[in-house]
């Protein structure tokens, strides 16, 4: 999962491989989850059942609670409980926040106990793909369009599912994209026959 800022947003491009089980089984799901009590978007890597169980304590904040406050507090709920079965490198989440008109959006990455924000005008990700694209994920993404913005994020995991059996390849399950800009887009779904990982090697001057 990728997070590519552009010139007016930013957006997170995921691939739909479900890896809830460990051989990781063909059934395509959606991997980035609207927020909208904490004007948010939230894209996760981990077990699909622990993500989802934690993403939906999230949704039980009232609107627009600060979201370091409310992971803080669904952190202890959950891996407090051992009956849950939460483990500190479980649930990794990418989650964007939507910020006043004319700023940028808010990015934190959190595993467990870490809860960081990122710079959002620079190139994220996460899962354990993310250290094969990180060279990519150094270029400087400002200047470009919200539909190179796009195509730049499915390129990337188009080339991570490549070397890493863990990432979808999003010529076969496809990929879903979501625009943050002021406010949150919709959470699309992308079909494409083909990526072409040729494009890996882009230039945005």
């Amino acid at each position: 999962m990728v997070h590519i800022p552009f010139k007016s947003g930013s957006v997170i491009v995921s691939d739909r491989q479900n890896t809830y089980s460990e051989d990781f089984t063909r059934e395509p799901i959606d991997k980035i989850i609207p927020l909208p009590n904490l004007r948010a978007v939230v894209g996760f890597s981990g077990p699909t059942q622990k993500c989802r169980y934690l993403i939906g304590e999230l949704r039980r904040f009232q609107v627009n609670a600060p979201f370091k406050d409310a992971y803080r507090e669904t952190y202890q709920r959950c891996y407090g409980q051992p009956e849950l079965g939460f483990h500190e490198q479980d649930v990794e989440l990418l989650v964007v926040t939507c910020t006043p008109l004319g700023k940028r959006p808010i990015v934190h990455w959190t595993l467990g106990a870490i809860i960081n924000e990122v710079d959002s005008r620079k190139c994220a990700a996460i899962g354990g793909a993310a250290k094969y694209i990180r060279p990519q994920l150094q270029l400087n993404t400002l200047g470009i369009s919200e539909q190179q913005a796009e195509e730049f994020g499915s390129t990337l995991l188009a080339y991570a599912s490549k070397i890493d059996i863990s990432v979808g390849d999003p010529a076969t399950y496809g990929y879903n994209v979501v625009v943050i800009a002021d406010k949150l887009g919709a959470i699309l779904l992308r079909n494409p026959n083909i990526v072409d990982i040729k494009k890996l090697l882009y230039d945005f001057g």
